[in-house]
């Protein structure tokens, strides 16, 4: 009986939590299937990201605001992915010598 009674608490528990916080379904990305589709202001948002980064990097954004750059480069996910790639374009296509 405590068993029975602990399950349904538990599916209890659980409808509630959906409700209150439904999960949202994406689209798969038309290029990577396995990751989410992102809307345009998504995608610019990571792309401001990396390019901070890139600055910190080459060391034009120094202080605490290349430190936030860095901080928020490290807790990109998976599904900045394509994001990342553009940004390696983008820095294959810079005339510029890290020495």
């Amino acid at each position: 009986m405590a068993l029975l009674l602990s399950l349904f608490l538990t599916c209890m528990v659980s409808a509630i939590v959906m409700v209150a916080d439904p999960p949202t379904f994406r689209l798969p990305h038309p290029l990577a299937p396995s990751l989410p589709q992102l809307s345009d202001a998504e995608e610019d948002e990571l792309d401001g990201i990396i390019d901070r980064f890139m600055l910190f990097d080459v060391g034009r954004l120094p202080g605490p605001a290349g430190q936030q750059a860095l901080k928020q480069f490290e807790a990109l996910k998976s599904d900045a992915i394509p994001a990342l790639l553009r940004g390696l374009a983008r820095s294959a296509r810079l005339d510029h010598d890290c020495r």
